[in-house]
């Protein structure tokens, strides 16, 4: 994992384990459904404000408005509502450790529905994992835990892992703002109903309630999301989903530093062996697929094919760093060096000519912040090297040639004399000869 996803993921974690706390100081204070619904539309109206400012449009692909629809349900409607309306009653450190269950819960699924056969090292840490909860629900049981909503964040958690396996390919194809935005609206109409018929508009306003408002809709609400988006799409949704194992540690400490939660002994036991489970899960290590299946083809721009893992290789298939073969899950995101060493730029996603199976181009991302305004240039695969002591890639492209590059037409992938240009341009031999 390169330092740039290494980063996002500390700060989606970091950001996420704090949307706990900052709830339970909003439903403390208002009612919860009509909050989060608030929360949704003020957020969705910003995201798309940001969209358009960058000219991104609504015009999303299939793959894209699947992972709108089933993010805005599964993530903002079910999850994050099923969560705001327990923590009414229990407190935001119990939230985020039901919440850390999330990868488990994908490597579960796995097993149970798509027949994945879990290596012994991930068995165990499925075990360990729930059974670090056990142990904390144990104890915070005999305090008198509030057991349905235990169970409202434990079905929270199930959501989550769902949208989790569901959204890869959702950012892909670029509008990644405007993607965050309308899954957030998605979040705001599915809420907008129950909170009208079950809710009555009692509001305590006060300062803790607007700064946590606040601090909810534009970290959480936008910036975690933001980021989540771009960290699974750059190293694939379950090595995303490693990051949830720190919630438990983040969630807890800044439950108890801002709002005064305990911490006893039991529950640093607990969130202990659920983060030994969840890593344990996530880098169990399982050897080359010996049954022949291939790599499942998924849409790329243009019709052009890419793979992604399958559930099974995602969830437990790794490639050894020694070993010359590579997922093509692993090349997104990496970063491609200059001659002399200089960090030019990282690898978006990879081109595919389907019928001889080449890869044609590395569509490479150069500055930007969080995917947001990112240029992306098509370059020969040809002209680039893997460097195993810079664990990237390099290139003897230079700035000038990108600015001189000929003009791309609306669709470069499908211009043959736009590619004989191209090719000619960066002194590639034709991958169509």
């Amino acid at each position: 994992m390169d330092v740039r996803s290494l980063g996002l993921g500390l700060a989606f974690a970091l950001m996420w384990s704090s949307a706990f706390t900052s709830a339970r100081v909003v439903v403390a204070h208002a009612p919860p459904l009509t909050a989060l619904t608030l929360r949704f539309v003020v957020s969705g109206a910003i995201a798309i404000s940001i969209a358009l400012a960058l000219r991104q449009t609504a015009r999303l692909s299939p793959a894209q408005w699947r992972g709108v629809v089933i993010f805005g349900l599964c993530q903002n409607a079910l999850y994050l509502g099923l969560n705001f309306v327990a923590m009414q009653w229990i407190g935001a450190s119990v939230a985020s450790i039901i919440a850390s269950t999330m990868p488990l819960l994908v490597a579960l699924i796995g097993w149970a529905l798509l027949r994945d056969r879990l290596p012994p090292v991930a068995a165990a840490g499925l075990v360990a994992g729930f059974a670090g909860v056990a142990i904390i629900m144990g104890g915070r049981m005999a305090g008198g835990l509030d057991l349905v909503a235990v169970a409202l964040c434990a079905v929270a958690a199930l959501a989550l892992a769902t949208a989790t396996l569901a959204v890869r390919g959702a950012a892909s194809g670029g509008n990644l703002m405007m993607v965050v935005g309308l899954q957030m609206l998605v979040g705001a109409a599915a809420l907008a109903l129950p909170a009208l018929a079950l809710e009555t508009w009692a509001v305590d306003w006060s300062w803790p309630l607007i700064v946590a408002f606040a601090y909810t809709v534009l970290v959480p609400g936008v910036l975690a999301t933001l980021v989540w988006f771009v960290l699974v799409e750059r190293i694939g949704a379950v090595k995303a989903a490693t990051f949830h194992f720190l919630n438990p540690v983040f969630g807890v400490v800044i439950a108890a530093v801002l709002l005064g939660e305990t911490l006893g002994g039991t529950d640093a036991l607990g969130v202990a062996v659920v983060a030994a489970g969840i890593l344990a899960v996530q880098r169990a290590r399982k050897p080359a697929a010996k049954d022949g299946r291939a790599m499942q083809p998924v849409e790329q721009p243009g019709g052009a094919a890419g793979f992604a893992p399958t559930a099974q290789e995602d969830i437990m298939f790794d490639y050894s760093d020694s070993h010359s073969t590579i997922s093509s899950d692993r090349v997104n995101g990496t970063e491609v060096y200059g001659k002399g060493g200089e960090k030019v730029g990282h690898i978006d996603h990879l081109v595919i000519d389907k019928r001889s199976g080449k890869i044609t181009y590395a569509v490479m991302g150069f500055g930007g912040f969080l995917g947001m305004g990112e240029e992306h240039h098509p370059i020969p695969w040809a002209k680039l090297d893997y460097d195993t002591g810079l664990n990237g890639y390099r290139t003897d492209i230079t700035e000038e040639q990108l600015r001189g590059a000929p003009e791309r037409p609306e669709r470069w992938y499908e211009d043959r004399r736009w590619e004989e240009a191209a090719y000619a341009h960066y002194g590639a031999p034709y991958y169509w000869i």
